[in-house]
Formats: C-alpha cells, sequence, structure tokens
C-alpha cells in the first residue's frame, strides 16, 4: 500500500511574456531595419499565485495459486483540488447556450469553472 501528496505551486503574471507587449512594422523592410511604426507594453503585470493539491492512494495484494499463477488485485485512485490562484485572481471565459463566447469572464480562485479531477 502507498500514499503520495504534492502541493504545487506557480507564479505567473497576468500578461504572459509572449503577450507582455507588441512591436508593429509597416513593411518587411522597416522591420529588418528596425524601424517599429508602433510599440505598446505592458509595465506592471499581476503576479498570479497559483496552487494545486495532488494526492494518490493504492492498495494491492497477491497470492500465489500454483508455482506458475499469481494472482494480483489493487485499488487506486488520485485526485486534486484543480488550479487555483491564491488571491482570487484566476479567469475564464464561458459561451452561452448557443456557443457562442460571453464578453465578460468568470473570476474566482479555480482557473477551471469545474473540477473533473476529484476522483480519477
Amino acid at each position: 500500500m502507498g500514499v503520495w501528496f504534492m502541493w504545487v505551486q506557480q507564479t505567473a503574471f497576468s500578461s504572459m511574456p509572449a503577450s507582455a507587449g507588441s512591436v508593429s512594422y509597416d513593411t518587411l523592410l522597416a522591420f529588418l531595419q528596425d524601424q517599429p511604426s508602433q510599440l505598446s507594453a505592458m509595465t506592471n503585470p499581476t503576479p498570479l499565485k497559483f496552487r494545486s493539491t495532488e494526492a494518490a492512494w493504492y492498495l494491492q495484494d497477491e497470492i500465489k495459486l500454483r508455482p506458475n499463477l499469481t494472482v494480483r488485485l489493487g485499488l487506486r485512485d488520485e485526485m486534486t483540488n484543480g488550479w487555483n490562484e491564491k488571491d482570487g485572481h484566476a479567469a475564464n471565459y464561458r459561451f452561452d447556450p448557443n456557443g457562442v463566447i460571453l464578453t465578460y469572464p468568470n473570476i474566482c480562485r479555480s482557473a477551471f469553472l469545474q473540477n473533473n479531477a476529484k476522483a480519477l
């Protein structure tokens, strides 16, 4: 038998590095000469402190019925409380019944609308 617990923590920022800023060029020549026409940058991103608790357990037994036949029986379960932001800054978008994305995000602790990993 065995038990396993793990606490996972990760700090990110409200703008990922790939979207924290952008530079626009009018032409390929302007790009090659590094003459941008527009620059936008996020100067003060909000830190996001994501946390997750993961756990697993198992029980196993075996019996040797014959010298060449062993039967093994076991149970195993894994679970997690989801991916949660410490200060309630996680957000995701929802869809209406027609599949159209709603313009206001759902902002809460969990990065998911529903935790489907309570018992795997």
